[in-house]
């Protein structure tokens, strides 16, 4: 049974891409949420949203959704990957255009991972895939301070939901 209201969570931190996760059922869940978002992240900002929840079609699969992002998010075995946003496609690209784009980037065609967007793909130089958040930070503020005072530079992030890639594609 769904409540009069549902409940969202924004997070975000300097490094780390969080998704909007919700709807939550219950503001106790939320709540739970946030507890675990602060366990994990160091310098998180977070805020609260209530829903009207007057759309109730798909809200369990929205909930089970949230649930494996927050576990991506959360939990210390999942991986985090490392990208910096390389170009937007319409389609995605086939092994000969990944290869022109590794090669107009200067990196590896393995390299590159994707995100779906609402204009396309939106593809990502993955740097790095590790459990070890520290050393994620690490390498983003690294890769950050390379790219000072160029003009081009994409922002360098970490992403907790899985990355996948042109090559496995």
């Amino acid at each position: 049974m769904i409540g009069k209201h549902l409940f969202s969570v924004e997070a975000k931190h300097e490094f780390v891409r969080l998704p909007h996760f919700g709807p939550f059922l219950t503001a106790t869940a939320a709540g739970q949420a946030v507890d675990s978002l602060l366990a994990r992240f160091d310098g998180l900002s977070i805020r609260m949203h209530v829903l009207a929840s007057n759309q109730p079609d798909g809200v369990e699969a929205k909930e089970q959704e949230c649930a494996y992002q927050l576990e991506c998010a959360c939990s210390e075995k999942s991986p985090l990957s490392v990208v910096e946003p390389l170009a937007r496609a319409g389609d995605l690209p086939c092994a000969e255009e990944a290869l022109r784009i590794a090669n107009d980037h200067g990196v590896k065609a393995c390299e590159i991972g994707y995100l779906k967007v609402d204009e396309g793909f939106l593809l990502l130089h993955v740097h790095m895939v590790t459990a070890d958040l520290q050393k994620a930070m690490t390498a983003t503020r690294w890769r950050r301070r390379e790219l000072l005072g160029r003009p081009e530079k994409g922002e360098v992030v970490i992403m907790t939901t899985p990355i996948p890639m042109l090559a496995n594609s």
